[in-house]
C-alpha cells in the first residue's frame, strides 16, 4: 500500500485532467424494471446481459464510452448505443430522433421502443417510438427456446431472440441465414442501418454475439469518425485524459503476461527521458505523458 501511495503521489500532474468519451451508452433503471416484469414475450431477457455485451464491444476496441441516462445532452458524442429501450418516454424518443437528424450515429438493440413511460404499448406497430428514426417495422417478435440459436449471414451465432423485420427505408447489413439455421426469421434482416436527416441509425434485431457487435460498432465508428485511444495489443485497455498542460495515456494490462505497446511520450512516474515503446507488466498499469503535437490551423 505504501508503494501504491508513492506512485499516486508521483502522478500529481495528472490531477484535474478529464476523460472525454466519444460514445454514450444509454442506461435506464425504469426500462430495466419494465423489461423484466412478467407477461413479456420471453422471460429470459435480462437487461444487464445486453448492457454488458454492448459495452464490451467498444471497450475491447479501446473506444472510450460513457454510461449515461436518457435525457442526457447527446450533442458532444459522436455515437450513442442503446442496448435495449423497451420502455422509452416520448421526450427521450424525441431526443434520439433529433440527435440522429442533426448528424449523430445511433445503434439500438432488439425489443426497443415498445412501450411509453407508463408501460403502455405504443399503437401503430413496433418498434413504436423508434419506427421513423430506424426506418423499419417489426412484424413479429420471435423469442427462441433456451437451447436454440440462429445463424447470421456473417457466420456468427445469435441467441434468445429474433424479430421479423420489414424495412421501411433502412438497408439490411446482416441477415438471418436461410433454412434451417436462420430460425423463424430466416432470410430477413438481422441488423439494419437507416439514414435519418444528416445522421445514421442502426438496429440489431437479435441477441448478437459480442464479436458481431464489435464488427457493427467498427462499421458505425468508421462513419462516425470514432478512433481508439491507442493502438495496443489485445487485452490492454487504453484511456486518454486531457488537460490544459497536455494529455496522458493510461494503459491497463488485463492479461496474465507482460506486453509491449507503442507510445509517443514519457512513462510516469519517474519521467526519465522518452521512448517509442513501453513495457506493461501482467495486471499492471502504465501512465504515459504524451508528446505535444504541433498546432495545425
Amino acid at each position: 500500500m505504501r508503494a501504491l501511495g508513492a506512485e499516486l503521489a508521483a502522478l500529481g500532474e495528472v490531477t484535474g485532467t478529464r476523460v472525454r468519451a466519444d460514445v454514450a451508452l444509454l442506461f435506464d433503471w425504469h426500462n430495466w424494471w419494465a423489461l423484466e416484469l412478467e407477461a413479456r414475450p420471453s422471460g429470459r431477457m435480462r437487461y444487464l446481459d445486453a448492457v454488458r455485451d454492448w459495452y464490451e464491444a467498444p471497450w475491447t476496441s479501446n473506444i472510450t464510452c460513457d454510461v449515461v441516462p436518457p435525457g442526457t445532452d447527446l450533442a458532444p458524442y459522436k455515437a450513442v448505443v442503446a442496448p435495449n429501450l423497451y420502455l422509452l418516454a416520448d421526450e427521450h424518443a424525441d431526443d434520439l430522433s433529433r440527435y440522429v437528424h442533426r448528424g449523430g450515429h445511433l445503434a439500438v438493440g432488439c425489443f426497443s421502443g415498445v412501450v411509453d413511460s407508463c408501460d403502455r404499448v405504443r399503437p401503430g406497430g413496433h418498434p413504436g417510438a423508434l419506427r421513423d428514426v430506424l426506418g423499419l417495422r417489426v412484424d413479429e417478435y420471435l423469442p427462441l427456446r433456451p437451447e436454440e440459436t440462429v445463424r447470421l449471414s456473417d457466420g456468427s451465432q445469435a441467441r434468445q431472440w429474433a424479430e421479423r423485420v420489414e424495412p421501411r427505408g433502412c438497408d439490411p447489413v446482416l441477415r438471418f441465414a436461410g433454412a434451417p439455421d436462420g430460425g423463424p426469421a430466416r432470410g430477413g434482416p438481422a441488423a439494419t442501418r437507416h439514414t435519418h436527416g444528416e445522421g445514421m441509425a442502426w438496429y440489431v434485431a437479435t441477441r448478437a454475439s459480442v464479436a458481431t457487435l464489435r464488427g457493427l460498432i467498427r462499421d458505425l465508428g468508421e462513419e462516425a469518425g470514432l478512433r481508439p485511444a491507442a493502438a495496443v495489443p489485445e487485452g490492454v485497455e487504453a484511456v486518454r485524459r486531457t488537460g490544459p498542460e497536455g494529455s496522458y495515456l493510461f494503459l491497463a494490462n488485463h492479461t496474465g503476461h507482460g506486453v509491449e505497446a507503442a507510445v509517443e511520450g514519457t512513462a510516469l512516474p519517474d519521467a526519465a527521458g522518452g521512448g517509442s515503446r513501453v513495457e506493461i507488466p501482467a495486471g499492471g498499469v502504465v501512465v504515459v505523458r504524451e508528446e505535444k503535437r504541433a498546432h495545425r490551423p
